[in-house]
């Protein structure tokens, strides 16, 4: 939160600390006291997690999320964010194009995470193809990518990685 007004993160800060000690409404309070002094992208991405996680509120967490988004839409940061946000709320189809949109983005550092993700996706919708396609990219632009990596073995193990082999040719770009 490098850019946000040192009003705004002081509030957070006190906002994430009665969070923790379980007073979630002035936490609330708090929390929309800092995105009033400072209504930017992150503190919006902030009170949206705030809402979803903490208060069980997600529509209102989904308009926050979404809004962030929508302000700074060249901070891949954020949109990757929403991206995992609507992964882990079960809405892969959403997810899926959030994902792909993060490819789009110029910050390469998520592309390998977002690769991950859809590789999940794909592996929940019995498409282990494109799973292994997906893995396999973000291994060549991540190679210490733990998590791909379990992933890809785990689907070795299963005996789908044998049927569906990657183009050893292709030097791990992709087309959108």
């Amino acid at each position: 939160m490098k850019n946000v007004n040192p009003a705004s993160l002081e509030n957070i800060e006190h906002a994430m600390a009665l969070a923790k000690e379980g007073k979630m409404e002035p936490a609330e309070y708090f929390l929309l006291r800092a995105h009033e002094i400072d209504p930017s992208s992150t503190v919006g991405c902030v009170l949206g997690w705030f809402y979803t996680q903490q208060m069980k509120d997600q529509a209102t967490g989904d308009r926050f999320l979404y809004r962030a988004v929508l302000q700074d839409r060249h901070n891949a940061t954020h949109t990757l964010e929403l991206a995992v946000y609507l992964y882990e709320t079960h809405r892969l189809d959403r997810a899926c194009a959030w994902f792909y949109r993060c490819l789009r983005c110029n910050d390469k550092k998520i592309h390998p995470i977002a690769l991950y993700f859809l590789a999940r996706i794909y592996g929940q919708w019995n498409r282990p193809e494109r799973s292994i396609r997906y893995l396999n990219l973000a291994l060549r632009m991540k190679p210490d990518f733990e998590a791909a990596n379990r992933f890809l073995n785990r689907l070795k193990k299963s005996g789908l990685a044998e049927t569906y082999t990657s183009n050893e040719g292709n030097s791990g770009q992709f087309r959108l």
